[in-house]
């Protein structure tokens, strides 16, 4: 009998301490925070058939939020959010950023933008700088995700849907001219 007692209150301990556990599995997409969502300053840049061996041709494309600017030097300074797409691959054909929808791969197709990556220390891809006072405070790189270009002859509307490589989705915009 006495053994039986012991079996229910053991019982429920055990129940009790497996219950705590945490068997949670942690949300992968949380927001990126404390940065930037509107944009207001864009520089586009035609490399042409940049990469020996891939018929796309390659843009890149910067986007600034308000308080950030480049100096005469070529320097960020302000403070502000900064997107950097280093690798954007548009048809042969094409020579600007044509409208459609832009996805982050590493397949060098039209239509792609290269992941963020870091290679013999240098920052590559698509990212994101979080600027204090002309410093860089935080780097955050995009695996995946996308980017949707509507043009129009007076606009252009930007719509950025990008995964860190730490799991945190991050959702822009830019509307204005892409020179």
């Amino acid at each position: 009998m006495r053994i039986r007692q012991l079996h229910i209150p053991l019982l429920l301990i055990l129940l009790w301490v497996v219950s705590s556990c945490d068997n949670h599995v942690p949300n992968k997409q949380t927001t990126l925070t404390n940065v930037d969502s509107v944009f207001t300053v864009a520089e586009l840049l035609y490399h042409g058939n940049f990469y020996p061996g891939i018929e796309s041709h390659v843009l890149s494309l910067d986007l600034y939020s308000d308080g950030l600017y480049i100096d005469s030097l070529g320097y960020m300074q302000g403070s502000g959010t900064n997107i950097y797409f280093s690798d954007i691959f548009i048809s042969q054909a094409d020579t600007c950023l044509v409208q459609g929808l832009y996805s982050i791969d590493s397949t060098a197709l039209p239509m792609t933008i290269l992941p963020g990556q870091t290679i013999e220390g240098n920052i590559t891809g698509a990212y994101l700088l979080l600027v204090q006072e002309g410093q860089v405070k935080r780097i955050e790189l995009f695996e995946s995700g996308s980017i949707d270009v509507i043009q129009d002859a007076d606009s252009c509307w930007i719509t950025m849907q990008l995964v860190t490589t730490n799991h945190k989705t991050y959702n822009a915009t830019y509307i204005g001219l892409v020179p």
